[in-house]
């Protein structure tokens, strides 16, 4: 049964996981999936040390978002974690 649900987890992470690229270690970005939010794009991004609701607030201001609404595709920059 801890099989099961370890594959199944994989198999949902792993694509949102995928989804951040990083040609330049100062130039990250994530590709919105279908039902990302900032939070979980925040939390993917940034290390157990650091409040996600800075990371958040880094992100909505790198992109211009007035709204946290997302779309599907939508390329969003992240801060650079240091």
């Amino acid at each position: 049964m801890a099989i099961v649900a370890s594959m199944a987890l994989s198999v949902v992470w792993a694509p949102r996981l995928l989804a951040v690229t990083s040609p330049d270690p100062q130039d990250v970005t994530h590709v919105v999936r279908q039902g990302d939010t900032l939070w979980d794009v925040a939390r993917l991004h940034a290390s157990e040390r650091i409040d996600p609701r800075a990371v958040v607030d880094q992100i909505r201001r790198l992109n211009g978002l007035s709204t946290a609404q997302l779309f599907p595709g939508q390329e969003l920059k992240l801060p650079p974690q240091g």
